[in-house]
């Protein structure tokens, strides 16, 4: 299932729009990135709940300072953190946040793609939270 949110952005190609989030992890992702290795992939899944999902707070407030070299950086360091607990679908959307930001769109847009993204992360935790119990009671990728 496919859920796409679009911000409409008056200068952006309408595919460049959406959010397009899905409701299971990118299986095919996770299995290139740790094979049969459910430990490793379980110790990535606690780090990115209990370390880097937290990161992702900053952002509000530099989204509402406009420090937009600051949150773009943050987002830059961020993104492939996503794609390694099968999140694909957000690290594509955070690449977009950057593009946003470099391309100097209105603040308004930043501000509202930057809370289109942030509750579509949000909403994932507890998959994210799932797949780490799972990893580590059946230790099966």
């Amino acid at each position: 299932m496919i859920i796409t949110t679009s911000i409409g952005l008056n200068h952006m190609d309408q595919n460049d729009e959406a959010i397009q989030i899905t409701n299971t992890l990118d299986r095919d992702r996770l299995s290139e990135l740790y094979g049969e290795d459910a430990d490793y992939a379980a110790t990535m899944f606690e780090t990115f709940l209990d370390d880097v999902l937290p990161e992702f707070n900053e952002f509000n407030e530099l989204m509402q300072e406009q420090r937009w070299e600051e949150g773009r950086q943050l987002a830059h360091k961020l993104r492939p953190t996503l794609g390694m607990v099968g999140l694909s679908d957000l690290e594509t959307a955070l690449a977009q946040l950057e593009r946003l930001i470099i391309t100097k769109v209105e603040p308004k847009q930043v501000r509202n793609y930057w809370r289109l993204f942030y509750n579509s992360l949000l909403s994932k935790k507890t998959l994210i939270q799932t797949e780490w119990e799972r990893l580590l009671t059946t230790n099966k990728l």
